[in-house]
Parts: structure tokens; sequence; C-alpha cells
């Protein structure tokens, strides 16, 4: 059975080696398909000029509140000391801090290409805020080592969550 990946670039078009990304035609670019974990990853090759890797994980609040529910054993294994104060410190708002933040994890191992195998850990992956609120990755362990095997520039994420659900999607930039 051939799997599709669940991914919808719209606007952006693909023929013949170039990607229309908005008014800036890329030639030579192409867009590499993976899934794991049933879900989608994809890196978007820009020719010489950079690689775009991408993952993006989604979660029910009802089904992450029951795994956190079993006790602090999930919590210690899947979340940083940091990440725990920082979720516990908002109360009733802690559980949707949890999920985007697993979801994040989750996102950026798939953007990494391997999911969460092959050495990599949730401790690996740490998302904290700044000051300002904007939410940062601080790889460690085996997710640094990929990271800068990749020769990986920059990563960024992104974390939302709504009443039923949380996701978050990674962004990390590689190449010259």
């Amino acid at each position: 059975m051939h799997k599709t990946c669940p991914v919808s670039l719209m606007d952006k078009t693909m023929d013949s080696g170039s990607i229309d990304m908005g008014s800036i035609p890329i030639r030579d670019a192409s867009i590499e398909y993976r899934l794991i974990s049933g879900l989608c990853s994809f890196t978007i090759s820009l020719g010489d000029i950079m690689n775009i890797r991408c993952g993006i994980d989604i979660v029910e609040l009802d089904r992450f509140s029951r795994a956190l529910s079993t006790g602090d054993s999930f919590k210690n294994k899947v979340f940083t000391p940091n990440e725990r104060s920082y979720c516990e410190s908002l109360g009733k708002n802690s559980l949707q801090s949890y999920a985007a933040r697993f979801c994040a994890k989750e996102a950026v191992a798939k953007a990494l290409g391997t999911g969460i195998s092959k050495g990599i850990s949730f401790q690996d992956i740490e998302v904290l805020n700044e000051e300002n609120g904007k939410p940062t990755v601080y790889l460690h362990g085996e997710a640094a080592n990929i990271y800068e095997m990749l020769g990986s520039k920059a990563i960024d994420i992104s974390l939302t969550h709504s009443r039923d659900y949380a996701a978050a999607q990674a962004v990390i930039l590689t190449g010259e």
C-alpha cells in the first residue's frame, strides 16, 4: 500500500525541479517526505542555498491528561526539571503547556529525522520560554550530536493549543 504524507503545501508548486516559494522561484529544489510514527516529516532542499527540515505533532488533550494522571513517572521521563517547573507554575493551564511541549519534542525529533529513537530521548530535547514568552529549543546528548552532524544552522518551534488539542511544528535550517 502506498502511503502519502498528509501535508498540503497550498500555494507551493513543484514542477521539474523548481519550487515557487511565493514570488521567488527556486531552481534545483526538491521535497523529500518521510513517515515517522504515522506522521509526516519533510525536508525542502533549496539547491545550494539551504535545507529546511520540518516536523509536526498533535495530541488530544483528554488522552494526554490521562497519561499525566498516572503519576510523576511520566512527567519525569518526558520533561526536564525546568520544563516541569514552568508548566506547574501555570496552574490550571499546565495541561496545555505540558501537551504542547510533548508535541514540540516529537516534532523536533521528526525534523532531526529520527523520531524518539536512535539514542534520542525526550530529555535530550528541552523547550523553555524566553523572557518575551517565545518558546526556544535546547538540545542535549544525542539530539545535539545529530543536529550538528546535519550541519544545522538554526531551529525554531511553534506551539499551539485549543480546548481539545495541542500541537507543535519544528523547523531546522541546514546547509550552506
